[in-house]
């Protein structure tokens, strides 16, 4: 008996993550309050003291800013991307793509486990274009042979992988 794969599936992509980079960073942001918090209750400090003795030029503060404004950053691009996905879905045209390959694309300065996957999906004409960067091999790994593709103005969705 041939089992068919009828289930479909939305994975998100690195662009699609960014909601998620900003949420790692604010949860390491309240550690390192609750961390300074601490440290100043354990040594019996004034907090307000010894925040009026921060320089900016601190490595800590740099850290903590560095880490703001990645957060703002990452909340920023997400609805940006948002609303560009919300774009190409209401004016968009829609197909039905063939996953024809992955291309596989290791991270510069990373370990040898941290990869990109960019597939390449193609239309009833011939023409292809290629995925946003997925961080895991979601076509080897479920056997996916087909997706939906939106597409407005040069710019493409994709979900409903089979």
């Amino acid at each position: 008996m041939l089992i068919v794969n009828t289930k479909k599936r939305h994975f998100k992509s690195k662009k699609e993550s960014a909601l998620s980079d900003a949420l790692i960073m604010l949860v390491l942001m309240a550690g390192a309050v609750l961390l300074f918090v601490v440290m100043c209750i354990s040594r019996r400090a004034n907090i307000a003291e010894e925040l009026r003795g921060l320089q900016i030029y601190d490595p800590a503060v740099l850290i903590f800013l560095f880490m703001a404004i990645y957060a703002v950053f990452s909340v920023i691009k997400h609805f940006i991307y948002k609303m560009n996905v919300r774009t190409i879905l209401e004016k968009g045209t829609k197909w039905q793509g063939t996953i024809t390959g992955t291309t596989t694309n290791v991270l510069p300065g990373r370990p040898s486990g941290s990869k990109w996957y960019i597939y390449t999906v193609s239309d009833e004409n011939g023409r292809t274009v290629q995925t946003d960067r997925y961080i895991s091999d979601h076509v080897d790994k479920f056997r996916l042979k087909i997706c939906t593709v939106y597409e407005y103005k040069n710019r493409f969705y994709f979900t409903d992988f089979l």
